[in-house]
């Protein structure tokens, strides 16, 4: 193989010259192993190990013994298999960071500013969440393909993403609606269904208008909350509706052109008043740079 290594021993016995070759290497998946050979035609060579090969990287010491005969000569060889170098490749869309890399590795993330947004990791996924009633701003995430049993650790990759304010603000409304408000959207199996609980509902008076990118929703953590997407603002042709609970680490929804989004709220029956956590509600765009 080009760049690897060998550094050979010649062992004199009553036997023969025996060359040891031992072998120097970088992890590449396939097996390795120290080779002998004897100036003497039909010399038999075994090894205390399977075939003498190894494949993960490692150093391996390797006995032998050479035989002609009832003449025996023994000795040792070394396999030395070096961890292969780690690339990191990075691609970002729809709120979600996606790791590529030729090692097996796990892959880490920090973000650079906790108080904006947190960057949970799932095999090669990173998500970006922000945080409910939190900053905006832009931040670097950070991301290491970290060291395994064949490759080093990776160089560091960043990400630089935008967090917008908050799209909810103070000033909106809610109100007690119609019947038609008696129970809830939400998706099963990627089909939009009608739920009819019976229960009132609260929804905000005014639509919040969304222009085309990705956005995280997160809504009261202590009630029913649902979040809907139209196509248009008089509520007709429905787009999307989702849970948006924050212990389920709320809800990421990417989509092209312009909806209008209305947050319903189950509320058990009650009449009047301000649905309990609505400033806990918190809608987010989020931008890659």
């Amino acid at each position: 193989m080009a760049g690897n290594k060998t550094t050979s021993t010649v062992v004199n016995t009553t036997l023969a010259v025996i060359a040891v070759n031992n072998y120097n290497g970088v992890y590449d998946g396939s097996a390795h192993t120290a080779t002998l050979s004897s100036n003497i035609q039909g010399t038999t060579f075994k090894y205390g190990t399977t075939n003498g090969s190894y494949t993960n990287a490692g150093t391996y010491t390797i006995y032998w013994q050479a035989s002609k005969g009832y003449v025996i000569a023994t000795g040792s060889a070394t396999v030395q298999i070096e961890k292969a170098n780690s690339t990191i490749s990075l691609s970002a869309s729809n709120g979600y960071i996606t790791v590529t890399s030729n090692s097996d590795g796990s892959v880490s993330a920090t973000s650079s500013n906790t108080g904006i947004a947190n960057v949970p990791v799932t095999g090669r996924s990173i998500r970006i969440v922000p945080v409910t009633n939190g900053g905006s701003g832009t931040f670097t995430v950070s991301e290491v393909v970290n060291e395994s049993t064949n490759y080093k650790a990776s160089s560091t990759a960043t990400q630089s993403v935008t967090v917008s304010s908050r799209l909810i603000t103070s000033s909106i409304g809610w109100y007690t609606a119609s019947s038609y408000w008696s129970g809830y959207y939400y998706v099963e199996n990627s089909t939009v269904k009608w739920y009819f609980d019976g229960d009132s509902m609260w929804h905000t008076t005014d639509n919040i208008t969304l222009s085309a990118g990705c956005y995280y929703v997160v809504g009261y953590t202590g009630g029913q909350p649902r979040a809907i997407l139209w196509n248009n603002s008089n509520h007709t042709g429905l787009y999307q509706a989702f849970r948006a609970v924050e212990s389920e680490g709320g809800c990421t929804v990417s989509f092209t052109g312009t909806k209008y989004l209305q947050i319903p709220i189950l509320v058990s029956g009650a009449s009047g008043g301000t649905p309990a956590g609505y400033t806990s509600y918190d809608v987010r765009k989020i931008t890659f740079n």
